[in-house]
C-alpha cells in the first residue's frame, strides 16, 4: 500500500534523536496498545516556533482504529492524535 495510512501522532520532539529515544520510551510504557505498529518521524516546520519532530505511529487499518487507539492512550493520560502518514 502506497500513500498516507491512517496512524497516531504520539509525541514532538527538538531533534530525530529525542523522538528515537522517546518511542523507545512510549513502546515499553504502552506495550498491549502500540504492539507490533512501526514508526516514522516527521519534520514539521512551525514557522516562529521552530522545527519540531512528530513521532507517528501505524499503519493502521482504518482511521476507527487509529481513534481507538488514542481513545485507549489518552484514558492513560498519554497525548495521542489521530492522522495519516506514509511508511517506507
Amino acid at each position: 500500500l502506497s500513500g498516507p495510512q491512517p496512524s497516531i501522532h504520539l509525541a514532538s520532539y527538538r531533534s530525530t534523536k529525542q523522538a528515537e529515544r522517546g518511542c523507545a520510551q512510549l513502546k515499553r510504557a504502552h506495550q498491549n496498545i502500540l504492539g507490533d505498529l512501526r514508526h516514522t518521524v516527521m519534520e514539521i516546520n512551525l514557522g516562529s516556533k521552530g522545527i519540531y519532530f512528530r513521532l507517528i505511529a501505524g499503519p493502521l487499518s482504518s482511521d476507527a482504529e487509529s481513534k481507538n487507539k488514542c481513545r485507549e492512550l489518552k484514558s492513560r493520560r498519554q497525548f495521542c492524535d489521530p492522522t495519516f502518514a506514509e511508511f517506507g
